[in-house]
C-alpha cells in the first residue's frame, strides 16, 4: 500500500479539486469506442450538494484515487470511485470509500447507495468485493446493463 493521504472537500468551496478530479476522470473512462462515460461529473460535483474523498500519494503528491457522494437529506449517493493507473490493486480504492462512509456517518446520512457500471468483460469484480466487504448489498431484481446501453 503506498503511504497515502486522505481528506474530505466540499466541490463548491474547492472547485480546483473538482476541476482536478473531473480531468482525471475523463483521463480514466473512455470507453473503446472513446465515449466519455463521466461528461456531467464536473458540473454534478458544484451542482449537487457533492462532497469529494481524496486519496494523495504523499511521495509523488499526485492524486492516487478518490470517490464522491452526493447528499439528499439524510441519504446519500456514492460515485466516481477510481483508484487511478499504478495505484489499482493496492487498497486505495477500499481507503477512498471508507473515507466517504466516515464522512457520511459523522453527517447522520443513514443510508448510502452506488451504481456499478459494467464493462463488455462483465461486473467489475474487485471493486464489488471492496462494496460488499463494507456492507453494500446487491439488490435483487435490479436490472444490468452494460456501458453503451440504456436501461
Amino acid at each position: 500500500m503506498p503511504d497515502i493521504y486522505l481528506y474530505s472537500t466540499r466541490a463548491r468551496e474547492n472547485p480546483i479539486a473538482a476541476a482536478a478530479v473531473a480531468s482525471l476522470l475523463e483521463q480514466v473512462s473512455q470507453t473503446a469506442d472513446g465515449a466519455n462515460l463521466y461528461v456531467n461529473d464536473l458540473q454534478d460535483f458544484l451542482v449537487a450538494d457533492a462532497t469529494l474523498h481524496i486519496a494523495e500519494d504523499r511521495k509523488t503528491l499526485a492524486i492516487a484515487g478518490f470517490a464522491a457522494t452526493k447528499f439528499d437529506g439524510d441519504e446519500a449517493e456514492l460515485f466516481s470511485v477510481v483508484a487511478l493507473p499504478g495505484h489499482r490493486g493496492l487498497g486505495v480504492g477500499g481507503k477512498v470509500v471508507d473515507q466517504a462512509i466516515s464522512d457520511c456517518a459523522a453527517r447522520g446520512v443513514t443510508g448510502i447507495s452506488l451504481e456499478i457500471r459494467l464493462t463488455n468483460a462483465g461486473l467489475p469484480i474487485p471493486a464489488l468485493r471492496v462494496y460488499e466487504s463494507r456492507g453494500f448489498k446487491l439488490l435483487p431484481g435490479v436490472s444490468v446493463v452494460p456501458i453503451g446501453h440504456t436501461h
